[in-house]
């Protein structure tokens, strides 16, 4: 899993905006400890997702509508969190130190679940009916 998050991290990062450009610092910029927060809550989404089906296309929109349910759980926009993270993905060591604590962060969680087999209860707290509608 985690070479996974890895991955995805690594995909994000080079989509967004060039970084020899810079991108402005937003004046409602995310911290870096929220933006960690709120990545790993939009990874194990993903993750979860990806297991359940076997392409992108089958997930997209519940990708979509499961994302805006995390942020709107963290109190941001979509807008706020993609000029957030373009302005972190502009400045490389920024980016390498968010996804750093990411990464940490989830392999600290993925060795307490297999140690104990359970998900802690406040690790992700998406209401499951709020993903079944967006299934349908």
């Amino acid at each position: 899993m985690k070479h996974l998050v890895g991955l995805m991290l690594v995909f994000m990062s080079a989509c967004s905006t060039n970084p020899m450009l810079g991108t402005k610092k937003p004046s409602d910029l995310i911290s870096t400890d929220k933006m960690v927060r709120l990545m790993i809550d939009l990874n194990l989404i993903e993750a979860d997702l990806q297991m359940k089906y076997s392409h992108i296309s089958f997930y997209n929109e519940t990708m979509k509508k499961s994302g805006d349910l995390i942020l709107k759980k963290h109190g941001f926009t979509r807008k706020q969190f993609e000029e957030s993270f373009d302005y972190y993905a502009s400045r490389q060591e920024e980016m390498i130190a968010l996804n750093n604590q990411i990464l940490d962060s989830m392999n600290v969680a993925a060795a307490k679940f297999s140690n104990n087999h359970t998900i802690p209860a406040n690790s992700i707290q998406v209401e499951e009916s709020a993903l079944k509608k967006s299934l349908h």
